[in-house]
């Protein structure tokens, strides 16, 4: 009884210490990653949709993972289901290969490496929708068909399971079904009581069958399937080359269940040795838990472009401000682009913009131009009234990446911003048939059922008068950020918000001449100047002398900014002589608020 009460305390600490990990790791610390997950994609319980994830091997994996992965709309839920299926597996694990009980904590093996998968693929998940839950169903699927392959006792018997298990589950399993049928011939050949003529008969057969069945389904079956990924179906979509630290977790993952075949299928192990392992196992058991929590290293900048997103979503612009005067160090273009599109919707863009910093670094990833596309462009788009791209955006996503709730609740919002209620209503209906955006689709049918009160809906009235424009589709190339600069600096503004982001837009470009064409416009419309038009119109009349704006200086312009540009004019001339290194940390220290600081020293800025 005092044996199985300490084995029983062994079982709960274990469970308990890696699902208090795993819970801090994804609710708590990820809380926003998970929303995003769930966004990023789409699950539907439709016939259609189960025969489109069927298209290719491993389809009832990804079928499932997307289930699963709904349950992320509550990132608390989503968790508590990813912990439980790591106890299913550790479960499988003991009853698979027999463990003995010292040696316990070696079955978390596996879920700490899936645990660890999860949390470090950051930005690479928009091209792996189903990838948070898919391989922990493929690893449960392995466990089960090798518990039910035990017992099998007769050599034909074994030889043709094989065969019909890679035929008939290569379809919904795909890679996972080869890794089965590895452990079914590790089984086998650790066997002692079979013979070695029917070893080598189970292992050619397994062979056979690993080799030609997935290449006769990828000639005469799938018509979506690459030849390099005949035997890969089902594994992630990572490069080797350039993300092989992704895969690291998934190695170890497949090495340990490797292991534990040709280590415990043998002889049991005698009490003595499982004494003499039993701290060993509980040092793999630690180490690989801290290593878990050190190797995932949180990156800041994209939890904080995901949290900015969110906050556009539900129309918190002050929130977004926060978030971006939270960074500490040189943001990334989204967060700039984020955070100006905040102070613009704030009416605070003409005197605060140039306060914060402009100057950005790469977000941590080799294509950022892509990560900036497919978080930003479709909200961007939106919020500055550019409807027709962020419909493109969504378009073009789901072409590549397959449906999700965000680009449909985008699709639903810009069909009705554009007046086609039918197209509107064919996304909203989609919608619908989601387990937990339903009452969203539900919400915005009634501006679908009654069109004149789509003006109701917060986020379409504050573009409305972004819309004054003709409206066309040419292309920006994937230049996000550039093309809506140039969009709004050339455009012909008919309302008062197009001419103040034509102004923001020529500031950040320099654009002299184009700067004065909406300035003038601008000061005969508002009886206020904002402290940046006011900086910018001082120090382009002072470097080319014209045009006369003493009048206006004297009517409208603040004393504090007049005087602050006599102190700049000052320091240039004091410093004439100086470095531009010298110049730059001068200005900074006194002057790296204003736009005078932005015109004269950032001119490196990384912009998509």
């Amino acid at each position: 009884m005092g044996k199985k009460i300490y084995i029983s305390k062994i079982t709960l600490f274990c469970f308990t210490i890696f699902g208090l990990t795993a819970f801090l790791m994804t609710a708590v610390i990820n809380k926003d990653f998970l929303l995003w997950a769930d966004e990023t994609a789409l699950f539907l319980p439709t016939r259609l949709f189960f025969c489109d994830k069927m298209q290719t091997p491993g389809g009832l994996l990804s079928y499932l993972g997307l289930f699963f992965n709904q349950f992320f709309a509550y990132p608390w839920l989503g968790s508590i289901l990813f912990i439980l299926l790591q106890g299913g597996i550790v479960c499988l694990l003991n009853k698979a290969f027999r463990i003995p009980k010292p040696l316990f904590p070696l079955t978390f093996i596996p879920c700490i490496c899936l645990l660890t998968s999860l949390t470090d693929i950051g930005y690479i998940l928009y091209r792996n929708a189903d990838y948070l839950f898919s391989n922990t169903l493929g690893i449960i699927a392995v466990l089960s068909s090798l518990i039910s392959y035990q017992h099998i006792k007769r050599t034909w018997q074994k030889a043709l399971i094989i065969v019909l298990f890679v035929l008939f589950t290569y379809p919904l399993f795909g890679f996972y079904t080869l890794l089965a049928a590895l452990l079914f011939v590790i089984y086998s050949i650790s066997s002692r009581e079979v013979a070695i003529k029917n070893k080598l008969i189970i292992a050619a057969t397994a062979l056979l069958s690993g080799a030609l069945i997935p290449a006769l389904y990828f000639n005469y079956h799938y018509a979506f399937l690459k030849e390099i990924a005949i035997y890969t179906a089902g594994l992630p979509n990572f490069y080797w080359d350039i993300e092989l630290e992704l895969w690291l977790p998934f190695l170890l993952l497949y090495f340990s269940l490797i292991s534990f075949s040709v280590s415990f299928f043998k002889s049991p192990m005698s009490p003595k040795s499982q004494k003499r392992f039993l701290p060993l196992s509980w040092a793999i058991y630690t180490a690989l838990l801290i290593t878990s929590c050190f190797y995932y290293q949180p990156d800041v900048y994209f939890k904080a472009e995901l949290a900015m997103n969110h906050a556009i979503e539900a129309n918190d612009w002050q929130e977004v401000v926060r978030i971006g005067d939270k960074a500490k160090s040189n943001p990334t273009r989204l967060m700039v682009m984020n955070y100006n599109l905040a102070l613009f919707k704030l009416d605070k863009a003409g005197d605060e913009m140039f306060k914060h910093n402009q100057i950005t670094k790469q977000a941590s990833t080799l294509r950022p131009d892509l990560i900036t596309l497919y978080l930003g462009a479709k909200p961007i788009y939106f919020q500055y009234g550019r409807i027709n791209y962020c419909y493109r955006w969504c378009v073009e996503d789901m072409i590549k990446y397959g449906m999700s709730v965000q680009g449909l609740k985008y699709m639903v919002k810009c069909a009705i911003a554009m007046g086609d209620f039918a197209l509107a209503q064919k996304y909203n209906n989609v919608l619908k048939k989601s387990f937990f955006h339903k009452s969203w689709a539900e919400d915005h049918q009634q501006y679908i059922d009654n069109p004149e009160s789509f003006l109701e809906i917060q986020e379409i009235k504050a573009i409305r008068p972004l819309l004054s424009y003709d409206d066309l589709l040419d292309g920006d190339n994937g230049l996000l950020e550039s093309y809506i600069r140039y969009s709004f600096a050339y455009m012909e503004g008919k309302t008062l918000e197009l001419i103040e982001l034509s102004l923001l837009a020529n500031l950040t470009m320099k654009n002299i001449e184009r700067f004065w064409s909406c300035f003038s416009i601008y000061t005969r419309t508002h009886n206020r100047i904002p402290v940046h038009f006011q900086e910018a119109a001082l120090l382009y009349a002072g470097l080319e002398g014209k045009p006369d704006i003493s009048a206006l200086v004297e009517a409208k312009f603040d004393k504090a900014v007049v005087d602050r540009f006599e102190q700049v004019v000052t320091l240039f001339n004091q410093n004439v002589d100086k470095s531009e290194e010298y110049n730059k940390a001068a200005f900074k220290s006194q002057f790296g608020d204003t736009y005078y600081y932005y015109y004269f020293f950032v001119y490196d800025e990384k912009n998509n």
